[in-house]
């Protein structure tokens, strides 16, 4: 059923960890140390509020990855974590409900100058250069700002996708 311009209706991004890369370092010139850098994904969301469809689109949305890392060796570790999305042509997730959906595209600042992605397509991955302390545990908030791409008409609902956040980490 479609709704006519001006109904309100909520759009939420829950976006799934499909996959999470936990890399060992191992340090150099050790055979038998398997301490490493872990980091997982502990929460990701993005949220829209509720539209209203006489605002033109785009329509900016804005959320954020929170990813915990923790180093288990003994001495200090350097790493870079790269955060991707996947791409699908130009936008990163198309938003879905029973009766439509929505192209949404991610990007790693307010101002929507850069993507969001997987280093295909003109989206970049974001990569971030840490040092870690022996036993040191850091939680990163990374803000995520996003562009629905809605169109005209469309039905009333809860929009949802499930977008995989793949997380790795480098020795540097």
């Amino acid at each position: 059923m479609s709704r006519s311009v001006g109904q309100r209706f909520s759009v939420l991004a829950r976006m799934a960890v499909a996959w999470l890369g936990s890399f060992g370092l191992a340090c150099a010139g050790a055979l038998d140390d398997t301490s490493a850098v872990h980091c997982l994904v502990q929460s990701a969301s993005l949220n829209f509020g509720r539209l209203n469809l006489q605002r033109p689109p785009p329509v900016p949305g804005e959320g954020e990855v929170v990813v915990a890392c923790q180093n288990t060796a003994s001495e200090v570790r350097r790493v870079t974590l790269s955060l991707t999305f996947p791409t699908m042509g130009v936008q990163t997730a198309l938003l879905q409900s029973g009766h439509g959906a929505m192209p949404v595209v991610f990007y790693r600042d307010a101002q929507f100058a850069v993507r969001w992605g997987d280093d295909l397509n003109g989206a970049a991955a974001l990569r971030v250069a840490l040092d870690f302390t022996p036993g040191e545990h850091t939680v990163l908030r990374l803000p995520v700002y996003a562009l629905l791409h809605s169109p005209r008409v469309v039905a009333a609902g809860v929009y949802l996708s499930h977008v995989p956040v793949t997380v790795t980490t480098l020795q540097r």
